[in-house]
């Protein structure tokens, strides 16, 4: 056990390197790939955890990463720096008899059994039984780790396992999926043994029905933005409860319903299930203060916490960022600014996290005509217009376009800092835009959203003709295919930082749909095998990223 610890420290104890920041107030990039090395230490650490003290219970590694958080329509992206290891199954009656001597569910409840969920379990009750774990464990676990309540934000995080739809296993529910009161029936609902559904995508199961489970939060209304390793409020009336149970119907149940209840309460269809984890970290509460969280005995502050909150220092940092740069050298091309974050990439069956550790700024629109001849002197486009977009250009075309305004622009721009085309990954999150639906704006898509097959005009319009998303960015969906620096090929699974594709391919990634294109191509998510990078069409364009060279 002491080798564990000494892996997971050493995710977070580092040399920092004191960069010198550009005129742009860059991110040193000593810093933007501390959360990328946490996540590939993490890949080091035991997948499975057993607690002997009680009844063996299994626990399971989850690595450091993020998640959108909530309903898809107002979801904010929560980054967890740290990994953890969370219990397999809710904590069930014979393994809360083995810590605590005592089995509530025996006194207070009709539902007896040695593997069904302790229920009738307060907050506090639950948070005893922690207590006295880690005093049985202590002989087997390493310093500065303690078992405790997850955080709400571990709980959906690990609850999702990747995944963004309703359930984790998709949309829709019924009887076969999880224990819930799925007619509604007015007779008598119980819980059954944990493990009789099928896990999820990480291995846990019953996160969904069953008993509700405690969280370590005090309940309050979720603040915004980009939140990194968030514990909640610093004071409370009621507790967090999540997951559902199964006296309840199939809304209670989603991975985003939170529920609430007072700390000392005891309810039948109440339980828990239990985190191990380093307490060595310092947590970010949504009040903006840090605390640790863990042994409830543990007031002092660790040495190690300035590391863990790198990935929460770049945004700070990012919001101290110019909003807007403009490239004068091509007339005036308008540029947002995007800060550090992450998304969850694909289409809501076959999806992955990406994390981008740096901020980078974007193209408002999809570089014009105008634009493109006052760089290259010259305008190919098929459908003229000085504010159309310029077309029938090539990836190489696009390249150079990006080596002449870096020339033009070179006694302008702070040292390090390029135009380049985006990456496929940067342009998928300025095109969602923190949004987890199919398009920016929702589910479906008619003319009056972009310029596409269906809208009637078989040809571009003038850039910034269809309303922007919620980051700014106009046509991101339509108009022309974009053009980004990827070869094409296939995605890569598990949690990714920093993505730029393959080292090599023969075809490069163009996104965002056309004028010509059905429906389905302007998706978010939507990807295209693209062209050789040699190859012209009246339907291609595209919009350049300004960022810190890597």
């Amino acid at each position: 056990m002491k080798q564990i610890f000494l892996i997971v420290l050493s995710i977070f104890i580092s040399n920092i390197v004191n960069a010198q920041e550009n005129p742009l107030g860059a991110i040193p990039k000593t810093e933007q790939e501390k959360l990328a090395d946490a996540s590939e230490k993490s890949s080091q650490q035991k997948k499975t955890f057993i607690a002997k003290s009680a009844k063996n219970l299994e626990m399971i590694w989850c690595p450091p990463g993020s998640y959108l958080r909530g309903h898809v329509s107002r979801a904010n992206t929560v980054i967890l720096t740290e990994g953890f290891y969370l219990g397999k199954y809710e904590v069930t009656q014979e393994q809360y008899r083995s810590v605590m001597g005592v089995n509530l569910s025996s006194f207070l409840s009709f539902f007896k059994g040695a593997k069904l969920p302790v229920e009738q379990v307060s907050w506090e009750d639950a948070m005893a039984f922690c207590k006295k774990l880690n005093e049985k464990e202590k002989n087997r676990i390493p310093e500065g780790w303690a078992f405790s309540l997850p955080t709400e934000s571990q709980w959906e995080y690990a609850c999702r396992a990747g995944t963004r739809t309703a359930y984790s296993w998709g949309n829709e529910i019924d009887s076969s999926r999880a224990n819930y009161n799925w007619e509604n029936r007015q007779d008598s609902t119980q819980s059954c043994d944990v493990g009789q559904y099928a896990a999820n995508p990480w291995g846990f199961y019953d996160m969904h029905g069953n008993v509700w489970e405690w969280c370590a939060d005090w309940y309050a209304k979720y603040p915004s933005g980009v939140l990194t390793n968030p514990i909640g409020p610093a004071t409370g009336t009621v507790r967090v409860k999540r997951g559902g149970s199964c006296h309840d119907n199939r809304v209670s149940l989603l991975s985003h319903v939170r529920g609430y209840y007072a700390p000392d309460a005891h309810w039948t269809y109440m339980g828990f299930r239990i985190v191990f984890q380093s307490t060595l970290a310092s947590l970010t509460g949504s009040d903006g203060k840090s605390r640790n969280q863990g042994r409830s005995d543990n007031n002092e502050k660790s040495e190690s916490n300035g590391d863990l909150k790198d990935l929460a220092d770049a945004s700070k940092k990012s919001s101290q960022q110019e909003k807007t740069f403009i490239a004068k050298s091509a007339k005036n091309l308008e540029m947002i600014w995007c800060p550090p974050g992450s998304y969850l990439r694909g289409d809501g069956y076959n999806t992955n996290t990406v994390i981008l550790t740096e901020g980078f700024y974007l193209g408002k629109y999809e570089v014009t005509q105008e634009q493109y001849q006052s760089v290259m002197g010259d305008n190919p486009s098929k459908f003229k217009g000085m504010k159309l977009p310029v077309q029938t250009v090539s990836w190489e075309d696009a390249v150079v376009f990006c080596k002449k305004l870096n020339e033009k622009e070179k006694n302008r721009i702070p040292e390090g800092w390029v135009f380049t085309l985006p990456t496929e990954s940067q342009w998928e999150y300025a095109c969602r835009a923190g949004t987890t639906t199919r398009y920016f704006w929702g589910e479906k898509i008619n003319s009056d959203w972009a310029n596409y097959g269906e809208s009637g005009y078989e040809k571009t319009r003038v850039v910034g003709s269809y309303r922007p998303n919620s980051w700014g960015f106009y046509d991101m969906h339509g108009n022309v295919w974009e053009l980004c620096s990827d070869w094409y090929g296939s995605y890569p699974s598990g949690t990714l930082t920093n993505p730029t594709g393959p080292a090599s391919g023969s075809t490069r990634v163009k996104r965002g749909g056309s004028w010509y294109s059905r429906g389905t191509h302007l998706s978010s998510a939507k990807r295209s095998i693209g062209f050789a990078p040699s190859y012209l069409s009246d339907s291609m364009g595209f919009r350049v990223v300004f960022q810190l060279n890597k």
